[in-house]
């Protein structure tokens, strides 16, 4: 008798022992496409008890829970996979055992609630083929739209502050008393390598302020209109960059900046003029047919071109021959929010040449 009440025991205290579940819930959930059932695990209750209550097999109900292992919990929620089977059931379930719903006209059965859902997807709107391309290229044209509203904002931002001057404001430089500035008039509608051409001229015939060995090394910030043409320049040599100031900033106005309109991609452009002459002066011994010479580093095309000279003038005998040579250019420069100027953008115009001065007969004796 004690055996039998033992064995009694022991099945009535399995987990997994047929008691029954009566806390049923009969509302259904739509998770992932499926619809399922959402169980509360009470004390004493077993998956095969609550497996048999909603007419679901334990496989099905491991599928849809990942994490059990076992038996549930108590107080653990369980995914019961909704059933044909179960929904007769759940529709005479008891309605005052389910809390959520508080009247009979709220209530829906488990395969009304399903129909019910499955009414509301079909219910949304869908998208054919042909709006879909046309949802495609509106975005687009939108998104278009905005890159191009960056742009000019950023175009925006980047446009620099006019002074009165009518070029961007940038820190002011300390400015340096020099020479008076010269002023080199050459017609208007001439090309600044024009300009520049003349001031060589000056330099290499002696008209220059500083004389023979000079240079020149000037920068200026200036505006030009469409046509190249310049309107407005502002003074940018400072004593830093051991800038000469010999032209006058309002004689460039007028100017055309290039010939090249190609080359032209901005509004505001830094130029700079340079020039450096080197004066050389040679030893040279004419004779009828050649010139002997006592420097041996002269460059091969300078003593052809000081043969020539003699040649056409019929010297002969020693004479100091005077040699100019010279590096002359234009160039635009990339940056100019701070002096000195960066690096050159591009050189407009480049004259690298020498030019024979003079040749002075010299009596006393050379030693070749």
């Amino acid at each position: 008798m004690r055996l039998h009440l033992m064995f009694l025991f022991l099945i009535l205290a399995l987990p997994g022992s047929a008691q029954e579940v009566k806390n049923l819930n009969p509302k259904i959930s739509i998770i992932g496409g499926n619809a399922y059932y959402t169980h509360t695990v009470l004390q004493g209750q077993g998956l095969e008890s609550i497996a048999k209550a909603y007419h679901a097999s334990e496989k099905e109900i491991f599928l849809a829970n990942p994490d059990l292992k076992g038996d549930p919990e108590v107080n653990t929620y369980l995914l019961i996979p909704y059933s044909e089977a179960s929904s007769d059931k759940m529709s005479a379930f008891d309605l005052k055992l389910d809390s959520p719903v508080n009247t009979i006209n709220d209530f829906k059965t488990p395969s009304q609630e399903a129909q019910s859902l499955e009414l509301e997807r079909n219910a949304k709107p869908q998208i054919e083929p042909d709006e879909l391309d046309e949802l495609s290229d509106l975005s687009a044209s939108l998104k278009e739209g905005l890159n191009q509203l960056d742009s000019l904002k950023e175009g925006i931002e980047k446009k620099p502050f006019l002074t009165d001057d009518g070029l961007p404001k940038h820190s002011p430089v300390t400015a340096f008393v020099t020479k008076k500035p010269v002023r080199f008039v050459v017609d208007s509608n001439k090309t600044l390598s024009i300009l520049l051409d003349s001031i060589l001229h000056l330099m290499l015939t002696g008209q220059h302020p500083d004389g023979a060995n000079a240079y020149l090394k000037e920068y200026f910030l200036i505006r030009i209109n469409d046509e190249g043409i310049i309107t407005n320049v502002r003074d940018e040599r400072t004593e830093t960059n051991e800038n000469t100031r010999f032209i006058e900033p309002n004689s460039l106005k007028g100017y055309l900046l290039t010939d090249s309109l190609n080359k032209l991609d901005r509004q505001f452009i830094p130029i700079g003029f340079v020039i450096n002459i080197k004066r050389d002066t040679h030893l040279v011994r004419f004779k009828k047919y050649g010139i002997k010479m006592k420097s041996s580093s002269v460059s091969s095309d300078i003593e052809a071109g000081i043969f020539d000279f003699g040649s056409e003038r019929l010297l002969r005998g020693r004479h100091r021959v005077y040699v100019f040579q010279y590096h002359c250019y234009l160039a635009t420069y990339r940056k100019f929010e701070y002096n000195p100027f960066g690096s050159i953008d591009q050189k407009l115009y480049l004259n690298d040449a020498w030019k024979i001065e003079r040749a002075e007969r010299f009596r006393r004796h050379f030693l070749f």
